[in-house]
């Protein structure tokens, strides 16, 4: 999976599935396909 590795923060989204990836200006590439993440949570 390709993530923006720039701020590296985790964030917890709600998706297609429920997943805590590190988001970048809510966007992140999960399973090859763009998609929001809705921030529910702030990991540090």
């Amino acid at each position: 999976m390709i993530v923006n590795e720039i701020v590296q923060l985790q964030f917890t989204y709600t998706g297609p599935k429920n997943c805590t990836h590190v988001c970048l200006t809510y966007e992140a590439t999960m399973i090859g396909r763009t998609t929001t993440c809705l921030i529910s949570e702030i990991v540090s």
